[in-house]
């Protein structure tokens, strides 16, 4: 019967467990004979509302997955930064299609994530890929 349930974990964690043939409600298992057993929670892994991902769905393209990890605007900031050799806070904020301070702004954040890393260059600031942002646009 479709619950709320509230369990206690102990540090042991939950696995996570799709299944065809579980309907529409998630279902919670545990083993009664072994406290220490990690409980299973079996999840439908098909979904019949639109606009949600099926098992089988094609994967998303990789600007749509970069996108919905780290938002539209920083990964069209991360792209930006990319095209070319890197680029000053002011071609960043143009090249993207946002203001300058939010150009500031996610470079900033971009920069504390080690995906960027930004030095002066006279009056202007220039941002480039770090080795690790090159990894994530490429991977997706």
């Amino acid at each position: 019967m479709p619950t709320d349930v509230d369990m206690e974990l102990r540090g042991h964690g939950i696995t996570l467990v799709p299944s065809l043939f579980v309907g529409k409600d998630p279902s919670l298992h545990e083993n009664p004979n072994d406290e220490d057993e990690m409980p299973r929670l079996i999840l439908p892994a098909a979904d019949d509302v639109i606009g949600r991902a099926r098992l089988w769905d094609p994967p998303r393209s990789r600007g749509a997955a970069l996108a919905a990890l780290v938002g539209r605007n920083r990964a069209a900031v991360l792209q930006s930064i990319a095209d070319g050799y890197g680029c000053t806070t002011t071609e960043l904020a143009r090249r993207a299609g946002i203001s300058l301070a939010a150009a500031s702004q996610h470079a900033a954040v971009l920069r504390g994530a080690g995906l960027i890393a930004s030095r002066r260059q006279g009056g202007a600031v220039l941002h480039v890929l770090t080795p690790l942002g090159a990894e994530l646009l490429q991977a997706g």
